[in-house]
């Protein structure tokens, strides 16, 4: 042993010393943990308080229906059959249809929902699959005893929904309008680059409801920087857009959306795009007439891809009737509903008029 080593050994105060800089270095480490841990945990209680104050400041604008152990959020005016059912696009809810359906209540019943989880609904107690939200539609419906026949309108993923309806229930549905509506193969013939976006946009689902609980997305809001999310909402009249502002915020209508990923491709199960399958039932289809690019402008190939791709899915499912009629939104994207609502009332009306029922609504005026 060397003389250095034995002297070391030998020097208590240095080893004192060391022992006692380890651990003021670890209560360093314990004490900034604990500051993120506290700083996140206020965060979340003002965020929760805030929250509640919106929520006060915009309640439910229909009714709130029991579907079991939890409540849907349902519109419900006019009167009349058949009755129209409005279902929302993916992540969507009820007021993204305000500036239709209280056009269409004037002719005959109107429902317009928001499925669990979003907007003012209940999140379900249970996992979101195909077989589930059309088992809330038929419940809500029935509870709220609207009475078929059906006139069944869905935007984008709502309308993949809304034909999986009408093949569970067939009898009950007297005509599908469909608006710019998903399509169960897409992601099957999309580019491969389009499903590489899609996976990335499920993992920002999955942080959402994280940043929204710490007040991330409020202050987010705050500074204009989810604009191109609430700007097709600045569309609707004014109670709708302080709704859309709330649910973009809210870590429920997220963490709901993450968990209908899954629905498009599952709709295979159930559907499929053969022509005529639907005979003449009446079908209207309402296409977007810009073209959106559905990946950043660098991908350019793919994006050209991706529109010619939805163009044809959108005449397969004008095909799926010998009774159907096909229109472009021309001065919109995919968000019709709130950019062009004229192209999606002039669709809803036609399927009224070809509907094959004796209903009770009244005739379009001229």
């Amino acid at each position: 042993m060397s003389e250095a080593t034995a002297e070391q050994k030998a020097d208590p105060k240095k080893k004192s010393w060391l022992a006692t800089l380890i651990r003021w270095i670890g209560i360093a480490v314990v004490a900034i943990v604990f500051l993120i841990v506290a700083s996140f945990a206020i965060a979340m209680m003002i965020e929760s308080r805030a929250m509640n104050s919106d929520r006060e400041a915009n309640p439910p604008m229909g009714q709130m229906v029991s579907v079991g152990d939890y409540e849907l959020h349902a519109i419900v005016e006019g009167e009349g059959s058949p009755t129209v059912v409005f279902e929302a696009g993916f992540g969507n809810w009820a007021a993204g249809w305000a500036n239709i359906y209280p056009e269409i209540a004037k002719r005959t019943k109107v429902v317009v929902y928001d499925r669990a989880g979003l907007g003012w609904s209940d999140p379900a107690p249970t996992p979101r699959t195909t077989d589930a939200v059309i088992a809330d539609l038929h419940a809500l419906l029935q509870a709220l005893d609207a009475q078929p026949p059906y006139i069944l309108v869905g935007h984008s993923m709502g309308g993949l929904l809304n034909r999986t309806y009408q093949k569970r229930y067939p009898d009950e549905v007297a005509g599908l309008v469909l608006v710019d509506a998903a399509h169960e193969e897409q992601n099957d013939r999309f580019p491969a680059e389009f499903n590489e976006a899609a996976e990335a946009t499920g993992v920002m689902f999955k942080i959402a409801p994280f940043l929204s609980r710490i007040g991330a997305l409020r202050f987010a809001a705050s500074k204009d920087l989810l604009e191109p999310q609430l700007a097709p909402y600045r569309q609707l009249p004014e109670a709708a857009q302080s709704a859309a502002v709330l649910f973009v915020t809210s870590p429920d209508g997220y963490a709901a959306a993450e968990g209908e990923f899954g629905l498009i491709d599952e709709a295979k199960q159930f559907i499929s795009c053969d022509p005529g399958s639907l005979g003449d039932l009446p079908v209207a289809v309402v296409s977007a007439g810009i073209a959106e690019p559905l990946l950043p402008e660098t991908y350019e190939e793919a994006n050209t891809q991706a529109r010619e791709t939805w163009i044809e899915l959108q005449a397969e499912q004008a095909a799926l009737s010998t009774n159907s009629r096909h229109t472009t939104a021309e001065n919109s994207g995919h968000m019709i509903p709130m950019y062009e609502p004229e192209a999606v009332i002039e669709a809803i009306m036609w399927t009224l008029d070809n509907a094959d029922v004796d209903g009770t609504a009244k005739p379009q005026e001229d």
